[in-house]
């Protein structure tokens, strides 16, 4: 997968809530009329600060078999527990969420293999 390199200078950060995150949540739970679950899944599109996976926390996550290779910085209150994204084309699973002291959260994602759009 490859992402955008973005620079990580003082000047870049100030502009920095300009990525796109598609939040995907796992639908209403609508059926069709046999009973079958539709499975609609709601989009919604955030403003998120996309940044790179340190080589710390890679690492640390390698000792626990997990992959890490995106991260994005959002508003709390735009989050409401989704558990798959979308960024630049790629589907993303959720590893781990964080809520920073700055009251931003942080979500930590993977590569959703085999689900490619």
């Amino acid at each position: 997968m490859a992402f955008k390199v973005y620079s990580t200078d003082d000047n870049a950060k100030i502009a920095a809530w300009s990525d796109d995150l598609i939040l995907i949540g796992a639908g209403t739970g609508e059926t069709d009329d046999y009973g079958n679950d539709v499975g609609t899944e709601t989009r919604t599109t955030v403003q998120a600060i996309r940044r790179n996976i340190t080589s710390y926390e890679f690492y640390r996550a390698a000792q626990s078999g997990i992959k890490p290779q995106i991260a994005f910085t959002i508003h709390p209150y735009e989050y409401s527990g989704q558990q798959l994204a979308e960024y630049d084309g790629c589907k993303l699973s959720l590893i781990r969420q964080y809520l920073r002291d700055d009251d931003n959260l942080e979500l930590y994602y993977s590569e959703k293999v085999g689900d490619q759009s």
